[in-house]
Formats: structure tokens, sequence, C-alpha cells
């Protein structure tokens, strides 16, 4: 209550001094005022701050014949700006003292959260993935509520592109998200015009004065992969690919409806290392043009192609291409960063290997360059690895289990070894990605017992260190490299994206027969968000044909399932059911006790909430020959298959 009427307080209390000091500004017309041009990551274009950095920036326009005071000698007076939809309670940015924009002028605003010195900067970065709007918000009222100016959402932005008006200040203000792009264009790289900046900080009076915008430019068009029906198909099976196009035009092709600016998408392939094919990608015309809610200027279309079947052993590389009416292509993955033949994928640091290349005079680190998107055909699961599976994934956790290595609270996945031999795991590779197996690989002497849970960190640790003749740590990795095979320690050199990834883990075969090194599919999974502290667990436990779903997390123990299993009246968590039971519940009724740890076993007559009822429900069973508590039961272990509003166990039987 108190963070809401502080503001107000504020307010009224600097109007009050204003008033009194007669220091009241005179009526302007801030209508006029527009968002003009955004730069959402900027690595080279100038102006630069006085300190030589580069930020984000966003450009204001007065589009009247009148000079205006953005900068008033009051907080609530002040022209303000923030990167949200609604006035923020706290931590509204507003322009200093001081600050005016000319008649026709322009002043480019920095966005990063810097101590404001000479030249203005917003206390806020800006999202560079269309997620978020700029507003420009009037004067403070009495009840310190501000009205909206104007109100500019984004679409995803790439380096040094910015997004402006076009003539300047054109359009309504607020701009509606349907008509942006009516009055807004691109602007490449070299074509945004923020201007210059003039005086010092000596003087405090520096100032950054934008210039008007062009009528923009071309961006290329960018192609990814977002879905397909297999990574590892059975011989003679095809694959069906499915695309992402986005462009700052309609991404759809001329003469569809609406008619857009993409000439063609191509899938091309080849088989073995063989010539490459290539293949048309057809544009669904069903799903039309899409947009993500929380990102209204994110245009995309889907477009589909199909991979031939192929014979078993078969090496399946491919990449996907665009091109728009302009002639610029984008690719997946990008044609300009592929690797040369023969080399990579050069995505560790250390000391010379095999594929990779040294970048002289730096010492012993490789190339980073991205390989074609690849798979298998008709891999079939050797019998020392048929029970080796990726059995439980946590990419969203703050107290499940804790990395002693580093003291974080670092993404898990376990394996599970079903079988009753060892497996060797050395060799054998992880990877967050469907077709780019080689991600994480094991090193020698790597194991899991039979039986065995094995947790492994998926926290980017792994493989990042320069080896021994290289001391030095990687961009603040931790170093040595944690991963211990003698202690049964592993950390992966990827983390997982906890809004939804996915993991699996290979095994190489050797070139051989002219067909060169590939790696099949041994297990893995997919899985969109997840809820913080659950896990997307496999069920029955270790079950290569079992099935995913979110679930109590057990690393390093056997999976649970989606449904808690426990023992009903069991509410202090002992997995026996006794007297001890019933004192437990009428202690936390009415002596402020503690909380059962399992609320479904302490709702003992399974009516969705745990009250008095309980524990004489529970006593008259022990003592008095009542009825018995509903499925599971007291003495066999289960979980509550009826439906209520009681939370999940946090603990539980096995």
């Amino acid at each position: 209550m108190k963070k809401r009427l502080l503001p107000r307080l504020h307010v009224a209390l600097l109007s009050s001094i204003l008033t009194a000091s007669g220091l009241s500004l005179p009526g302007q017309d801030f209508s006029v005022l527009r968002i003009n041009e955004v730069m959402t990551d900027n690595e080279t274009t100038d102006p630069a701050d006085s300190t030589g950095l580069r930020h984000d920036m966003v450009e204001i326009y007065n589009s009247g014949d009148v000079d205006l005071t953005l900068g008033a000698p009051t907080f609530a007076q002040r022209i303000a700006l923030s990167d949200t939809e609604t006035q923020p309670v706290l931590g509204i940015w507003t322009f200093p003292a001081g600050m005016t924009i000319s008649a026709k002028g322009f002043l480019t605003v920095f966005c990063e959260a810097d101590p404001e010195i000479c030249d203005p900067h917003a206390t806020f970065g800006l999202a560079k993935d269309g997620s978020e709007p700029i507003t420009l918000w009037g004067r403070a009222g009495s009840d310190g509520k501000r009205q909206v100016i104007d109100q500019v959402f984004l679409p995803p932005l790439d380096a040094d592109v910015s997004f402006g008006r076009f003539p300047d200040g054109a359009g309504p203000a607020p701009m509606p998200v349907s008509s942006t792009f009516d009055h807004f264009k691109f602007y490449p790289e070299g074509q945004s015009t923020f201007g210059t900046c003039q005086g010092t900080c000596a003087n405090f009076d520096r100032v950054c004065r934008g210039g008007a915008n062009g009528p923009g430019g071309n961006i290329a068009p960018t192609v990814s992969r977002i879905d397909h029906t297999t990574n590892s198909p059975a011989a003679g099976v095809a694959v069906d690919i499915v695309g992402r196009v986005k462009d700052d035009k309609i991404p759809t092709p001329p003469g569809a409806i609406p008619s857009g600016s993409i000439a063609r998408v191509t899938l091309k392939f080849r088989v073995n290392g063989g010539a490459e094919e290539e293949i048309p990608m057809v544009f669904d015309e069903a799903a039309g043009v899409m947009t993500d809610p929380l990102q209204p200027l994110d245009r995309f279309t889907q477009w589909n192609a199909t991979i031939p079947g192929q014979p078993a052993g078969a090496l399946v590389e491919f990449s996907l291409h665009v091109e728009d009416s302009e002639g610029l292509v984008g690719g997946d993955p990008d044609p300009e960063d592929l690797c040369p033949e023969g080399v990579g994928p050069c995505n560790q640091v250390g000391l010379p290997g095999p594929n990779c290349s040294l970048v002289p005079p730096e010492g012993p680190r490789y190339v980073p360059c991205n390989v074609r998107f690849r798979y298998m055909s008709g891999y079939e699961i050797p019998a020392r690895l048929a029970g080796l599976v990726i059995n439980e994934v946590i990419a969203n956790q703050t107290s499940v289990l804790q990395d002693l290595s580093d003291s974080m609270f670092d993404d898990i996945v376990e394996l599970f070894n079903a079988s009753d031999a060892a497996v060797d795991l050395s060799g054998l590779w992880m990877s967050d990605k469907a077709f780019h197996p080689q991600g994480y690989r094991f090193p020698a002497q790597s194991m899991i017992g039979p039986r065995e849970h094995l947790v492994v960190w998926a926290d980017g640790d792994g493989g990042l260190c320069p080896r021994p003749n290289n001391k030095l740590p990687l961009d603040g990795q931790d170093c040595p490299d944690p991963t211990d095979p003698a202690k049964g320690e592993y950390h992966l050199d990827f983390a997982l994206e906890r809004n939804g990834d996915e993991v699996y883990i290979f095994e190489e075969i050797p070139a051989a027969d002219g067909i060169p090194a590939r790696q099949g599919v041994i297990h893995g999974t997919e899985f969109g968000p997840q809820a913080l502290n659950k896990a997307w667990s496999l069920t029955p436990d270790g079950s290569r044909s079992g099935s995913f779903s979110e679930a109590v997390p057990t690393p390093g123990a056997v999976n649970l399932g989606s449904s808690v299993r426990f023992k009903r009246g069991d509410s202090d968590g002992s997995c026996t059911v006794n007297i001890t039971d019933g004192v437990f519940i009428l202690d936390y009724l009415f002596q402020g006790g503690p909380e059962p740890t399992c609320m479904d076993a302490a709702d003992t007559d399974d009516t969705g909430s745990v009250e008095i009822t309980d524990p004489v429900y529970l006593l008259n069973h022990l003592f008095l020959g009542g009825p018995a508590p509903p499925p599971p039961g007291i003495d066999a272990v289960g979980s509550d298959d009826t439906a209520d509003s009681l939370a999940d166990c946090v603990a539980a039987c096995t």
C-alpha cells in the first residue's frame, strides 16, 4: 500500500512547492511530439554517448512550430519515457531539467541504465525481440497519472537496424499496431539518422540531435528450422521439415493473399557427402501470416519440404535458404558462416583436435563455425546401449538440487541405465539441438552403472576451459572444467531454455565405406515451458516406450510420474499410517503445528479439503472399525485420481 501512495504524495508535494514558488510553467502543446526512430541493438551506429559507448537509442521529433520544454523544474511537470505499455508505478524516466526540443527538431535519448552525467540516458534498455513498446508520457496530473502522448510497438530488430517514421512524424499517436507498418520503415546499417552530439560535459550542455528519416531500405529475409517429423527416421522413411520465414515486408510469395516479398524458399540436401540437391519449400497458405501475441509486430510464415527416405546408415545433411524479391538472401545455418569442408563443428576451446583449426597467434583456440543440419537414416541402437535413456529434465529450478561445483541451481539432465550391466559413455555425444548432434562429448572413462540414475549438469561449464598449456579461462568461465568421470561428475557445454528446448544423446558411427562419420539418436525428448521446480519426467521410470510429462522432480532417483504417490492418511510424511497422523492433523488445524508435507495424503476422507473430519475419519477407522480411507488407502502407495484444489505434494512415498 505504501508503494502505491508514495508516488502520489511525492507528486503532490512537488506540485505544492512549484505553485508556492511561482514556478508554474506556461501551457505547451506536447501532443505534437512523436517517437520518430528507435534502435534496440546498437553495435556500431553513431552517436556514442559522452563516455564513448554505444547504446540503444530513441529519437523524439517535435512536429509543431513551437519550441518545447521537455525537462521542467519538477518531476511531475517533466515529459517522460518508458519501455512499458502502462505507466510504471516506480522508475519512470523523465527528461532532465532544462532539456528542450526545437520546432521541427529532433532529440536523441540513450537507453541504458547509466547514471545521467550530461547527455540524456533513460534508465532502461530496450528489448530487441519485439516484446515491448516505447511510450512517451505527458506531465503528471494531481493524482500522479500521466497521459500517453505517443506509443509505438516495435518489431524484432537486428544489430544496427533501426525502425522509424517516414515521413518524419507520420501517422497517428499513439500508433495502432495494425497501422505501424504503414508509417514506419526499416533502416539497415548505415541508414539510421540519430544525428550528432554537440556541447561538452564540462559545461553540462551536451545534447544529441537527430536528423530527418529517409525512405528506408531493404532488410535481408531470414529462415529458421522450427519443426520436423523425426531426427532418426527408419530406412526409407521421409523426413518433413518446417521452416519459419521473416522479412521486413510481408513474408509471403507474390500472388499469395496478402501478396508479399518472398521470391523463393528452398531446402538443399546431400547424402553421404555427395552432390547437393534442391527442393522447393511450399508456403503454408492455411497458416497464413502469423504473429506472436507477445510480439505483435513479429510477422512470420511457415514453409514445408520433405526430404526423401534414404537407405540404412546414410548420412543426410541439409540447410534452408530464402531469397526476397529484391535479391537479398538468408539461410539456416547462415551460408556465410558454414565451416569449410572437413572442418568443424568447432565450438570448443583447447588443444588441437580432429576436424578443427587453430587461430594464430592466439594459441589453441578453435575457429567457431556452423555445419549443416544432419541426421542418420536407419540407425539401430546396439544392444549395449538399448537401456540408456534420458529419464528426467529440469530446466527451471531454484531449490531442487544444487550443483556443488559452483553453488548454483543449474539445469539437470538425468540419464538412466535400465540394463543390469554398466554402460560406457565414453565418446557419446549430448546436444540440445535435434540436427546438430555434436554438442558435448563424454570424455574417456565415463560410465553409468547398472540401474543407475546419473545426474548430468546442463550448466555450460563443460569443455569451455583452455587446456593445460593455456591456463586462462575463457570469458569468465570456470576453470578447470569441473567434469570428473572418476567422481561421476559431468558438466555439459550447454544450458537449457526454461521456455522450451530439446535434449538428445547420440552414438557416433565412424567413417567407413566412403560415408563420413555420423551420429545416431540413442534417445531424446523435446519439452515446452517448464514450471518452476518441476521436472519433465519419463514414466514408467526408464521405459523407452514410456511417455514424458510434468512431474515432481526426483533427480538421481526413481521417477514418480505426473501423479504424486502417497498413502491416504499419512499426514506426517512418514509413509506409515497410525495414530500419530491423526494427532499431526489436529496439531496443524488447532495448535499452529507444521503443515502436512502432502495435503492430498492428509485429506483422509478425500473431500478436497483438510479439516476436522479428516482426523476423525482416520481414528474411527483405526480404532472403531470405521470405513477405510479412499484409494490409494493406508496400506498401498498410489495417487489421488479425484480432481480437487489441493496443491501437488512436495514429498511422497515410493
